[in-house]
């Protein structure tokens, strides 16, 4: 049998969506470079509007028998100002996006294997 435990942090700092339409561009976006108007000397690191996510992993594997295996897992996903379905993640435009809020989603996996390991 073995067991594990892992855990991961992370911050994102995203560009702004103003109220008139306009993105602010604090870095948030590796495909919207500097652009005439961007204050690029002032910028601060992880500036704009800043999220954290945080994921809680455990992981048990045993072998029952000589050709079967058991992998169950579970995670604990959680962030706060991130953004909130349906239009999430990182590939989601600024523009796209509903808001932003706190989550937190609890994952879990079972894994049956017979035969050759």
């Amino acid at each position: 049998m073995a067991t594990s435990l892992s855990f991961a942090h992370s911050r994102h700092g995203d560009n702004v969506l103003l109220d008139d339409g306009s993105i602010l561009n604090v870095g948030g976006d590796l495909h919207r470079g500097w652009r005439p108007g961007d204050e690029r000397d002032d910028k601060s690191f992880l500036d704009g509007n800043v999220g954290r996510h945080n994921v809680l992993t455990t992981t048990i594997d045993m072998r029952l028998w000589p050709r079967l295996r058991l992998r169950l897992a579970a995670g604990l996903d959680w962030g706060e100002n991130v953004p909130l379905p349906p239009a999430d993640g990182p590939a989601t435009p600024l523009t796209a996006r509903e808001e932003y809020g706190d989550g937190r989603q609890l994952q879990l996996s079972l894994d049956m294997r017979y035969g050759v390991l």
